[in-house]
């Protein structure tokens, strides 16, 4: 098993397969256990010990606990002070192996816990106060994430790109592999390979929450090749076979969701996805009227859970470069409130008001963390998920631990005003401004689309 394997498979045992009856029993075999290990190990494997272990500490001292050994429907939770003293053993046992600087690296960011304001938004959101949880969008770090109440990741070829940039002695050899067993594949099957890889490492790390929230938490987003955008052939295809693929590697229904883009063709792909009750998230999505079209469409399938994808920064970004031609004064801070307003009025005149059940909102491509609290709601009927960069995640999460609601908080009408000199805008926030004949040659999705386009071609290198 790798190491990050073996992570997943410790921090099962001790939080999401233990229970308050057994988890201090459990907590002192699995140092007996590594203890034992340890001591037959060679250097590389010693310092893989120490860092499970410095690993495990933190886990236990962060929100992940509250999903099962702290949860409310626990007769006799376990005690803060319970998992504090766990934590300080293994801490000393990573200290005893001689690894200080483990230790001390997992000290501070327990330290952090207390004022980490994405772990206060997620228990509000347990506590039924507010309806959102947030999510990794990012193919590495869900385990870090999760520790501050992520129950999702959002992928793309960007952000599988990134990831093998990141982590070249990872990939590369995943690649190698790929192209050893499926060498007469074109180069699109091996990008689907390689981003199943990517899913399927954060789709476990994810799968307990997945099973513990009834299907309704803990999804990983595969997205299609965007070169398919118009043909909805080849997108349900390409779903069809990584929703098979990964079933046998998870070993049951899996825990992904398939982002499609907001194009005229994806109406019908998606009709056929969620009929066979494949879930989706519509992405290269950033108006009501794309909304409109396909949250009727979701809602008609038997997909468990779906999603459409309000792309914030994607769409505050051109609505500013219009304002700001049509001399608007600050049009830069004006155009912030572009996915505001598309995010208040989907939420409340397409999913609110028609009662949809299968297809919530998820908000991406944030720019700050004012597209955080823009998404914000105390409504229970459904939530609003939210899908943060892992630096613009860092910067809310150090921010104040006041959480407010604002879905429901209007805007200045001079403002609107103001937003509507933006055709982006008008476009994006008039119902009837746009026929699904037009998604295509709306401007915030050709510009996307292009930008995914050539990153898949950077892909497409990389694995030939």
């Amino acid at each position: 098993m790798s190491m990050y394997e073996n992570w997943i498979a410790l921090r099962n045992e001790l939080i999401f397969e233990a229970t308050p009856c057994n988890f201090e029993r459990r907590c002192e075999a699995v140092l007996a256990r590594y203890g034992a290990r340890f001591a037959q190990a060679s250097a590389a494997e010693k310092e893989e010990i120490a860092q499970l272990l410095a690993d495990a500490a933190a886990d236990l001292m962060s929100y992940l606990p509250n999903w099962t050994l702290r949860a409310k429907t626990q007769k006799d939770p376990v005690s803060g002070e319970t998992l504090k003293r766990q934590a300080d053993a293994f801490l000393a046992a990573v200290r005893s192996c001689g690894y200080e600087d483990k230790a001390a690296a997992a000290e501070r960011e327990i330290a952090s816990f207390a004022n980490s304001k994405l772990i206060r938004l997620t228990e509000l959101a347990a506590e039924g106060v507010i309806h959102n949880y947030w999510g990794n969008d990012n193919g590495i770090g869900i385990m870090e994430a999760m520790r501050r109440g992520a129950a999702l990741v959002t992928t793309n070829p960007p952000i599988v790109n990134m990831a093998r940039e990141a982590c070249p002695d990872v990939f590369d050899k995943v690649r190698d592999a790929i192209k050893e067993r499926h060498p007469n594949d074109p180069a699109q099957r091996k990008i689907s390979y390689l981003t199943m890889d990517v899913v399927l490492n954060n789709a476990r790390a994810l799968r307990p929450i997945y099973r513990l929230s009834g299907a309704k938490l803990g999804y990983v987003n595969y997205q299609v090749s965007p070169k398919n955008y118009k043909d909805a052939g080849k997108m349900v295809e390409e779903v069809e076979f990584a929703y098979e693929t990964m079933g046998k590697a998870l070993g049951g229904k899996p825990n992904v969701v398939f982002k499609v883009p907001g194009t005229f063709a994806a109406l019908d792909a998606v009709k056929r996805l969620t009929a066979e009750g494949i879930g989706v998230n519509i992405t290269v999505n950033f108006s009501v009227p794309q909304c409109i079209a396909f949250a009727q469409t979701i809602e008609s399938g038997r997909a468990d859970l779906s999603y459409m994808t309000v792309m914030a920064g994607r769409l505050d970004g051109p609505v500013g470069e219009e304002l700001e031609k049509a001399g608007v004064p600050d049009a830069g801070e004006l155009a912030r409130l572009a996915s505001r307003l598309v995010t208040q009025r989907v939420y409340r005149d397409v999913i609110l008001k028609n009662g949809y059940r299968h297809v919530e909102i998820l908000v991406a491509s944030l720019r700050g963390a004012w597209n955080f609290d823009a998404s914000i709601t105390d409504h229970g009927e459904s939530k609003i998920v939210i899908s943060s960069f892992p630096d613009k995640a860092e910067e809310y999460d150090g921010e104040p631990l006041q959480v407010s609601p604002m879905v429901d908080v209007p805007v200045a009408e001079e403002k609107l005003a103001q937003l509507r000199k933006s055709g982006i805008f008008v476009k994006a926030y008039e119902p009837d401004a746009m026929e699904p004949e037009e998604f295509d040659d709306y401007i915030p999705v050709q510009l996307t689309l292009g930008s995914f386009i050539d990153v898949y071609g950077k892909l497409e290198e990389y694995v030939k």
